[in-house]
C-alpha cells in the first residue's frame, strides 16, 4: 500500500490535497456522537471512502505479491552462521593441505572403555 499511495500522489491531484483546517472540530472520537456534526462527518467520511476506493487502482498487486514471496523466502532460510560456526566449517579453514593422488591417509580411534 506505502507504494500505491506514492503513485497515486504523483499521479492525482486528490490524493495531495490537505485535510479541511478545521477537521478536528467535526472528526474523532470526542465529535463522533454530536447530531449537530453529522453532514460535516458525512462528507468528510464520503471524500475519504472515495480516495480508498481510488487508491486500490494504483496498486501494482503483482510487485506486491514478489515482494511479499521474496520476504517470505528470506525468512524461510536458516539463520546466518556465527563467528564460531563459520570457523567449524570449510569456509573457516586456514589452510587448506591437498595429497597427492596416490596417498592414503589411515586414522587409529580409541575404543571407550
Amino acid at each position: 500500500m506505502p507504494r500505491a499511495l506514492e503513485t497515486a500522489i504523483k499521479e492525482n491531484v486528490e490524493f495531495r490535497r490537505g485535510l479541511p483546517t478545521d477537521y478536528k472540530m467535526y472528526m474523532g472520537i470526542s465529535n463522533s456522537d454530536r447530531e449537530d456534526l453529522v453532514q460535516e462527518r458525512e462528507m468528510f467520511t464520503s471524500n475519504i471512502v472515495g480516495l480508498m476506493q481510488n487508491l486500490i487502482a494504483y496498486a501494482d498487486v503483482d510487485k506486491a505479491c514478489d515482494e511479499i514471496a521474496t520476504a517470505d523466502l528470506h525468512c524461510s532460510l536458516p539463520p546466518p552462521l556465527s563467528k564460531d560456526e563459520i570457523a567449524r566449517t570449510v569456509k573457516g579453514l586456514k589452510k587448506l593441505n591437498f595429497f597427492k593422488s596416490r596417498t592414503r591417509r589411515l586414522a587409529f580411534m580409541k575404543q571407550k572403555t
